[in-house]
């Protein structure tokens, strides 16, 4: 496209700009390559063994700089909005502003290459930590994805606390956050992301300027694989704090890893499809009370896995789950509604196109893909390029992968 720049500072940090002329919103986010699940990992040929929590941890700390400069209040007297997360596979920090996009930048940049832990703050933070993960242990919806994860991936590093467990937080120490930082925030494991109605080259070279004040970590780091588990554990039912009985089915698609951006999509489109109202099987369903209201699914990829939950309330939850699992096992391309399909995958295409104009979306859509080594404009490209025969590749490997369930049966808190 004609408006995306991609650049390379001398430092090794790669830059993707996209530049949009008539919009006065600005969107600038950094991002790491390093997340909760990001573990164990190899330096000089000695492995290294991280405490669960440090990703998160390290996220928290980095808006704390040199001489008690607090990055979000700095943010804040610059009129930017600044946030940060953590998922399983990236840490991201980004700011949106309808002001200059200079400062605030200058701002980033020395926060995320000024690493300052130390013993008193990392204790501080301990307690906030715990307060978030104990809030989140509250939360129906984290703790049964959580339960999901570790059934579906067992004893591999996906399955852990994104935040780490209380007693990881609290053994964590200001060496193990800048052992932490010094592997995995380099450059060159680093992405930055503006989207913006600066010129390109005053944008390059300002943060060149920018850069040449600042020391980087040049560690050289082999990431260990996340999974080793080949098999989803067997089904099982366990009391849960739900207002209703509930089934997940879940699949296991080693196959249909984030390396192709679609998936997901392809995915969404077989399952809104089957699993519609107007379906006759989901009305056969419906009929036959294996479940009530709705069935609800989603979608998750990683760069070496992805996997699928399919949930809905039910009374009969073990028949429901083996019906389900039926079916998707001998699931047919020509048991789907071909107009349902093509006016979704329009959907697709028309959503990806607003989407344009969204800089909140774009620019965070941009950072994510590019920190999992996509380019969101292939992705565009690949989005045109959809049509209904591409879905039959993701139905054969619907009906191949590893299948579980969980049934979740109320009691009472």
């Amino acid at each position: 496209m004609n408006n995306l720049y991609k650049y390379k500072t001398k430092c090794g940090l790669d830059v993707i700009y996209y530049q949009k002329k008539d919009f006065y919103k600005s969107y600038c986010g950094i991002g790491c390559k390093f997340g909760s699940a990001n573990l164990k990992y190899e330096i000089n040929n000695q492995i290294y063994n991280m405490k669960d929590g440090i990703a998160h941890f390290i996220e928290h700390k980095l808006f704390q700089m040199p001489n008690g400069i607090d990055a979000y209040f700095e943010f804040d007297k610059l009129n930017t909005q600044a946030n940060a997360y953590t998922t399983q596979d990236k840490t991201v920090y980004f700011f949106k502003t309808l002001d200059s996009v200079y400062e605030p930048l200058k701002l980033l940049l020395e926060m995320y290459f000024t690493p300052y832990f130390t013993e008193e703050d990392v204790n501080k933070e301990k307690d906030i930590i715990i307060s978030e993960i104990n809030m989140t242990c509250d939360n129906i919806d984290f703790a049964k994805n959580y339960e999901i994860l570790k059934h579906t991936y067992p004893n591999d590093d996906y399955s852990t606390y994104l935040t780490g467990s209380i007693d990881s937080v609290k053994s964590i120490n200001s060496e193990d956050l800048s052992s932490g930082y010094n592997s995995f925030y380099t450059p060159d494991n680093s992405v930055l992301t503006i989207v913006s109605s600066n010129n390109p080259n005053d944008v390059f070279n300002f943060i060149e300027n920018c850069l040449s004040n600042l020391n980087f970590s040049k560690t050289e780091v082999n990431k260990l694989p996340i999974i080793k588990s080949k098999n989803v554990l067997k089904p099982k039912t366990m009391d849960f704090k739900v207002s209703q009985n509930e089934v997940n089915v879940i699949l296991r698609l080693d196959n249909l890893t984030n390396e192709n951006s679609l998936n997901i999509d392809k995915l969404m489109t077989i399952f809104d499809n089957l699993f519609s109202i107007s379906n006759k099987y989901t009305n056969k369903l419906l009929k036959k009370k294996l479940f009530e209201n709705d069935i609800d699914f989603e979608c998750t990829s990683f760069k070496d896995s992805c996997y699928a939950v399919i949930s809905a309330p039910s009374k009969k939850g073990e028949k429901f789950a083996k019906e389900i699992i039926r079916k998707l096992n001998n699931l047919s391309f020509e048991e789907l509604d071909s107009e349902l399909l093509d006016i979704r995958l329009k959907y697709i295409k028309s959503d990806h196109i607003i989407s344009l104009d969204n800089i909140d979306y774009l620019g965070d859509q941009i950072l994510s893909l590019a920190l999992e080594d996509m380019d969101y404009f292939d992705l565009i490209n690949n989005i045109n390029n959809l049509n209904i025969n591409s879905l039959k590749e993701i139905i054969n490997e619907i009906n191949n992968c590893e299948k579980t369930y969980i049934i979740f049966n109320s009691k009472k808190s």
